[in-house]
């Protein structure tokens, strides 16, 4: 997927926040979190860090559901 957007774009789509952001870069955070990113780069980091999700949110349908209508936008 090409589609850039912000990191709190992509938090809102997937369902989930992250509270501790160590997939970014922590010495400029406000400029990295600033930077648009693909689902594959916002995914790499986010794995990376420690993220609050709803339960039941391991659903991986709801997630591709979600990316679904992000590819209509």
């Amino acid at each position: 997927m090409n589609i850039k957007l912000l990191p709190a774009m992509w938090e809102r789509i997937m369902g989930i926040t992250v509270i501790d952001p160590d997939g970014w870069d922590r010495k400029n955070l406000d400029e990295d979190w600033a930077k648009p990113l693909t689902f594959d780069e916002f995914y790499d980091k986010a794995t990376e860090s420690t993220v609050d999700r709803p339960m039941g949110e391991r659903n991986e349908s709801r997630i591709m559901a979600r990316l679904n209508i992000v590819s209509y936008v």
